[in-house]
């Protein structure tokens, strides 16, 4: 009798997975294929409704020039205004003029609705907050990995709030978990730069991070006439090209020479390593380009090779994985010989769960694991009155000065600080500029 009821539940199993395979195809014939040109605004073909997906995107373009709400499916993940109790700020339409600041990518995946319901009653929750034309969000997933229960769940969840970008990285599956945030950095800007062209930034957000979009914006502004930006809080670390990992990190370029002089040969694991750095980087928490950057990203040859070999790596012992992305970011910018404007936002950072970075007036708050604390964050923004950026004087990269954490010269250790970033085998063409928030709150 066991063995008869385990063979009819193994059939049944089957069964089901058979059912969600075919509904996955008929769906995916229906939608996947088609990527709608006037995202960047062009006119929608005038065959739209020949496609089912040319159809939803027609009509509700047609619906939103028209100012008629937008029908919701019913079942499922609730929709955004449903959980908040008010409507999450609506996404720019897509056949809207590109006048657009920043377009973000939160990277995302399927096993996190949790994490997205969040951010969509929180900081995507305020309509009035910023200028909707100037900004487009998205939740990152990968479509490389994904099984077929996940894929109709993402699927769902992305005609119900169009807040979802599909793109062609890992998502899990055959160890995508240990790839997937880099594999979706790395294939991120790139994709923003095509499919949503003509925005002066384009960036990337971890999903436990809070980003207040309204300050963000206004911090952006103030360095939108700077060439090739790479904006967020900047550390510094070297790299271990054979084994796709960092090593000798510091705070500091002084410390970075030392920590490569005398820690990276002790963290390799092979002989001889083979060690790029020091160069700088920014954390996790908030990435963003300039897109003469970004497009640089999308077509550089050196680009699509290594990360070509990161994505073979991963069969391998040593591989590129979600550990080390935002330092393997650092190092293939550092090889990109172009006069990159680094611009941190250290002052602006916090860290809610380790206290690294403690910053009052906050762009961004990383590390949130709970609704809670995305809730206790949300309400200390919405109270938190925009500020503007004070911007210290940008310096090139052999000619930087120390400052202490208020922003005031520190002469005393200066020439050790040029001693150290003449040290450097990159960036001697970039530019160092700092965004503090003001010392007093603004009237």
């Amino acid at each position: 009798m066991v063995g008869e009821a385990a063979q009819q539940l193994q059939q049944r199993r089957q069964r089901l997975q058979r059912e969600a395979i075919s509904a996955l195809r008929r769906l995916t014939s229906a939608a996947e294929p088609y990527d709608p040109p006037h995202r960047s605004g062009a006119t929608p073909p005038a065959d739209a409704a020949a496609h089912p997906r040319r159809a939803a995107f027609a009509r509700a373009a047609r619906w939103r020039r028209e100012g008629k709400p937008r029908r919701r499916g019913g079942g499922g993940e609730r929709s955004g205004a449903a959980e908040a109790g008010g409507a999450p700020a609506a996404q720019p339409p897509l056949d809207a003029p590109v006048s657009r600041l920043l377009v973000l990518g939160v990277v995302s995946n399927p096993r996190t609705p949790a994490t997205r319901r969040w951010i969509r009653r929180t900081y995507l929750s305020q309509p009035a907050a910023w200028n909707r034309s100037e900004v487009v969000v998205r939740f990152l997933v990968g479509t490389r990995g994904l099984n077929a229960m996940d894929a109709m769940a993402m699927k769902g969840e992305a005609s119900r709030h169009e807040d979802v970008e599909f793109i062609d990285a890992s998502d899990f599956g055959d160890r995508g978990g240990i790839f997937s945030c880099i594999d979706k950095l790395f294939e991120w800007f790139p994709h923003a730069y095509r499919t949503y062209p003509g925005a002066t930034f384009y960036g990337k957000a971890d999903d436990d991070s809070y980003v207040a979009i309204g300050q963000l914006l206004a911090t952006l502004r103030a360095v939108a006439h700077l060439p090739d930006v790479y904006l967020g809080y900047v550390q510094y670390d070297s790299f271990l090209l054979d084994e796709w990992k960092h090593c000798g990190w510091s705070a500091g370029p002084v410390g970075a020479i030392h920590g490569r002089r005398d820690g990276c040969v002790r963290q390799a694991s092979l002989p001889s390593p083979r060690i790029a750095g020091p160069f700088p980087f920014v954390v996790g928490a908030i990435t963003v380009m300039g897109a003469s950057l970004a497009e640089w990203m999308d077509r550089a040859p050196f680009v699509k090779d290594f990360v070509r070999r990161g994505r073979a790596s991963q069969l391998e012992k040593h591989h590129w994985d979600c550990g080390y992305s935002d330092v393997t970011l650092g190092y293939v910018l550092s090889r990109a010989n172009r006069p990159i404007s680094l611009v941190s936002v250290r002052g602006g950072m916090r860290d809610a769960t380790y206290g690294a970075m403690k910053a009052q007036k906050f762009v961004v708050a990383h590390h949130l694991r709970t609704q809670a604390s995305f809730h206790s964050v949300h309400i200390e923004a919405l109270s938190q009155k925009l500020w503007a950026p004070q911007v210290s004087p940008c310096e090139a990269w052999h000619s930087v000065q120390a400052r202490d954490e208020s922003g005031s010269l520190d002469g005393r250790n200066t020439q050790a600080l040029r001693t150290a970033m003449r040290g450097f085998d990159c960036c001697q063409e970039w530019t160092m500029c700092e965004l503090r928030p003001p010392m007093i709150d603004p009237i």
